[in-house]
């Protein structure tokens, strides 16, 4: 997994103009080494977190990057054709979409730099002009302290069976890099005698909005949701549970929310809503099987997501035919009908959906799905 840094902001855009003007007014060092140096101990401080005893760094071509990226993308291409394949059949991607194909050139599109989490390496690249640079180095040196306390490669592959655990997860690691950034060019503006009120809230206000601006241009939906949810939903999330004296709420890197769900404010915990489709069709072999969670339900219409509880989405090979499921448990039935129904509503064609309320017994339920996938 790649931690990136969407553009600082596109230029001529009000406040984010206005922020690159004032940045370039400084004087700043042209050196990316020296910036890492300079930066790392401001980053340590207001984290509040031991850093690492030396960081990795490596300065790179646009080229090189996106070489880096398309080869750390392949290895996870084979995982993405078949979650492509599951999501288009439940109506989260539109008919032909072949996810393998758009993820990496739409990831290399939208980074001006990044933490490599298995090389444990901070890569910068050298195009980047001296007024952009320096809050990236600030981001991602705040994922090179976060992989000091926390293995990230490690956590990731935790969540690796849940696309819901994993974007709520990147969440926090986001949204806390995007608070550490801020806080440290609002303290290192202010040692250059430039003072701006809430300039650390507009700084991560511009690093969100520039991130939910460059989803609004992905090919598909899904992809910008992969994108804008961390560093939107990250920013809202680090910001309600900061204090004055943990302003990153660093708490949450240990103890994360289970689910985009609790990213958005639920406080119960995610149910397993485990369907076992191998054992539901005959001759079949396990394909994809991840829970999707709140925020990609409501990739099907806005407040979908409301009452989500769990879900589990699955699919199985059956010769050359895929078949899929998608189980979700919501609070009330009536919650689970709009779903259902914005489901019917989708683009993919052959797709049945049931709606199995608390009050059927157990064994009906199974009944049920059993009917539906033999």
């Amino acid at each position: 997994m790649l931690a990136l840094s969407p553009t600082l902001s596109p230029p001529g855009r009000g406040r984010h103009a206005f922020l690159l003007a004032l940045l370039s007014t400084t004087a700043l060092a042209n050196e990316p080494l020296a910036l890492v140096d300079e930066l790392l101990p401001r980053v340590v401080k207001v984290m509040g977190l031991p850093g690492p005893k030396n960081v990795k760094v490596k300065v790179v071509s646009r080229e090189q990057a996106e070489a880096l990226l398309r080869k750390d993308l392949e290895t996870d291409r084979d995982h993405l054709q078949r979650l492509g394949e599951a999501l288009l059949a439940v109506g989260l991607l539109p008919v032909g979409t072949k996810l393998e194909a758009l993820a990496p050139d739409f990831n290399r599109q939208n980074v001006n730099g990044f933490y490599d989490l298995r090389q444990h390496t901070l890569f910068l690249l050298d195009d980047q002009p001296d007024e952009a640079q320096r809050p990236i180095v600030a981001h991602e040196l705040a994922h090179a302290v976060q992989d000091a306390h926390v293995d990230l490669d490690a956590a990731m592959a935790a969540r690796r069976d849940s696309e819901d655990a994993t974007l709520a997860f990147t969440a926090v690691l986001e949204g806390q890099a995007q608070a550490t950034a801020a806080l440290v060019m609002e303290g290192w503006l202010e040692d250059q005698h430039v003072t701006v009120e809430g300039m650390a809230g507009l700084l991560s206000d511009t690093a969100a909005r520039s991130a939910a601006e460059a989803a609004e241009h992905a090919p598909v939906p899904w992809l910008g949701l992969q994108l804008s949810f961390p560093y939107v939903a990250g920013r809202e999330l680090i910001a309600a549970k900061a204090t004055a004296d943990d302003p990153i709420a660093r708490g949450l890197l240990r103890k994360p929310p289970a689910s985009t769900s609790q990213v958005l404010g639920a406080t119960s915990s995610p149910l397993e809503a485990q369907l076992h489709l191998d054992r539901l069709v005959p001759n079949a072999k396990p394909s994809i099987s991840t829970t999707l969670g709140r925020a990609n339900v409501e990739l099907l219409g806005a407040g979908l997501g409301e009452g989500w509880r769990g879900d589990r989405l699955e699919s199985v090979r059956v010769g050359k035919k895929t078949v899929v499921a998608w189980v979700i448990v919501f609070e009330t039935p009536q919650q689970s009908a709009k779903v259902a129904a914005a489901m019917k509503n989708a683009s993919a064609s052959g797709r049945s959906v049931v709606v199995v309320t608390g009050e059927q017994s157990p064994k009906l339920r199974a009944a049920l799905l059993a009917r539906e996938f033999r």
